[in-house]
């Protein structure tokens, strides 16, 4: 009698445990540009996509693994960031995490790394050349 009752506890347990309709898939995100190893300068936007298999609910932006707090609602996700808040020669290496509808969150898109160079040229003025 024992048996016959852990039988049906266990059917109905395992009956209850239907994951059918929710999503376990966790999105991916990738950066479309700037491009690895760009030399970068003033106000930088970073484009990147995100895929899941129900919706993409949002992007955010890591620079050097810590998170930025920009966040990106509309595809495709961009991100603005200003170069002059970081030393000239700097190397940021950049990536996204994307969030599903469903609130998962993928890994860190493969990083991109590019270097910051606010450096700008002095101008060079021609004098006109007369020719006599």
């Amino acid at each position: 009698m024992k048996q016959i009752i852990l039988f049906i506890f266990v059917v109905i347990f395992i009956s209850c445990n239907n994951y059918e309709g929710i999503d376990i898939t966790e999105p991916s995100a990738v950066i479309n540009s700037p491009n690895d190893g760009d030399w970068v300068t003033g106000n930088l936007i970073i484009t990147a996509y995100g895929f899941d298999d129900i919706a993409v609910d949002y992007l955010e932006l890591w620079i050097n693994n810590i998170n930025t707090g920009l966040v990106s609602n509309t595809s495709p996700y961009e991100f603005s960031i200003e170069t002059n808040n970081y030393v000239d020669g700097t190397v940021l290496d950049i990536a996204v995490r994307a969030y599903d509808t469903s609130e998962n969150a993928s890994e860190l898109s493969e990083p991109i790394s590019v270097k910051v160079d606010n450096n700008y040229p002095n101008p060079v003025i021609l004098n006109p050349i007369v020719f006599e």
